[in-house]
């Protein structure tokens, strides 16, 4: 099966992704990739749900302290479905 796929998190995100999706929704289905956290998978499940050629997601099940300890278990939340665990994100933040 042919098929494209975008990352959301260096493509511009789920703007620039739906662009994406919506051009190549004649050629065939898109399979989201994300690797780092469960922001990441929690935005790629719901671009997944809301697309119509939305079909796979390719992420990785490493252990990994921004995967698993920057949000919490719980995926019923308003926005993406998750929150974020503020230890962690200041452990691991940049600037």
């Amino acid at each position: 099966m042919k098929g494209i796929q975008p990352d959301l998190a260096r493509k511009g995100g789920i703007t620039e992704t739906r662009k994406i999706a919506a051009i190549a929704h004649a050629h065939g289905p898109i399979f989201l990739h994300g690797w780092s956290t469960n922001v990441l998978l929690a935005a790629n499940l719901q671009f997944i749900a809301a697309t119509p050629n939305g079909q796979w997601l390719e992420y990785t099940t490493r252990d990994s302290p921004l995967r698993w300890k920057l949000t919490g278990n719980a995926w019923m939340r308003p926005g993406l479905g998750t929150t974020l665990n503020e230890e962690i994100l200041q452990r691991y933040r940049i600037f």
